[in-house]
């Protein structure tokens, strides 16, 4: 009897192994996305909505749950407000500078025999009779960085990652509970976990965004979460049932479970003005596994 049973254990294991389904399980229905996602040929996408207008095509899932570190302005070793009815923070300068107003007439010596463009005012953070003017060939001078980071992040494509898992998804595949889930990266690229750098001009200030996953977050439907920091190693055969070496789970209840990537971005940008700023957001998708239990049946 006993011999029996370890035989049953043993044949559970290798159709496991092999993709086989139970004849006793029935096989599950095709995976339901959850309330907020769509499905995208071979996985459930979550559309994260981002506040405010709605994003340009060429916005990236940016969403409520977006954060962006203001950037930094110092002065003296003081922190000071990067914009003010003086103007924007030139930290090069060590001065706040705007448009000159009045603009004085043409002709005036301010204008450094210029007949267009702009007279921009510097002044002194603290003592404001402290003013030096020039000149600039627009008013695009005083350009708002933290805009340029937007519209170079705005430029860039990020998609969601391609979902790989072992066991596999799908109405005929199956995980044993207590044996190793393993979670990687299917399609890591400069779209899913980056990086992405680009610089654009403006008004003679020159801002430099660079964008990478710096985590993927993965949940797992049983209330377990899985931070890892690299695209995972992807399952071969030869592994067996060996634990995954650097991104895996491990399920102690048999079920149907929804598993969700949420690729952590971080865009970086820093301007040749000095200012810098940081914006942090999450693209996911989702796929459906189930999860059963071995039984042996002695007779």
């Amino acid at each position: 009897m006993l011999r029996r049973g370890v035989l049953g254990i043993v044949l559970v294991l290798l159709m496991v192994l092999f993709g086989l389904t139970p004849a006793a399980v029935a096989a599950p229905q095709a995976p339901t996305c959850p309330e907020g996602q769509v499905w995208v040929r071979t996985r459930c996408a979550i559309i994260v909505v981002p506040e405010g207008p709605p994003p340009s095509a060429a916005q990236p899932r940016g969403g409520s749950g977006e954060k962006l570190t203001a950037r930094t302005c110092t002065f003296e070793g003081a922190a000071i407000e990067c914009s003010t009815h003086l103007g924007e923070w030139d930290s090069g300068r060590t001065c706040y500078v705007g448009p000159l107003t009045p603009q004085p007439a043409l002709g005036d010596p301010l204008w450094r025999g210029h007949t267009d463009g702009v007279v921009l005012a510097c002044t002194h953070p603290t003592n404001r009779l402290n003013v030096y003017t020039f000149w600039a060939p627009s008013a695009a001078s005083s350009v708002d960085v933290e805009e340029v980071a937007r519209q170079l992040r705005a430029s860039m494509e990020f998609t969601p990652v391609e979902i790989g898992i072992v066991p596999e998804p799908g109405p005929d595949r199956m995980g044993l509970i207590g044996l190793p889930t393993w979670l990687w990266v299917q399609n890591p690229g400069a779209t899913t976990l980056g990086p992405q750098t680009r610089s654009l001009s403006a008004g003679g200030v020159t801002v430099t965004l660079t964008a990478e996953v710096t985590s993927t977050r993965w949940e797992m439907g049983d209330g377990g979460v899985v931070t890892c920091t690299t695209a995972g190693t992807p399952y071969e055969d030869r592994h067996g049932i060996s634990p995954s070496p650097t991104c895996g789970h491990l399920y102690s209840e048999q079920g149907d479970y929804t598993v969700t990537a949420l690729t952590n971005w971080q865009a970086t940008w820093r301007a040749s003005n000095g200012d810098q700023g940081v914006f942090t957001w999450q693209v996911g998708s989702s796929t459906s596994i189930r999860m059963g239990e071995a039984q042996v049946l002695n007779q």
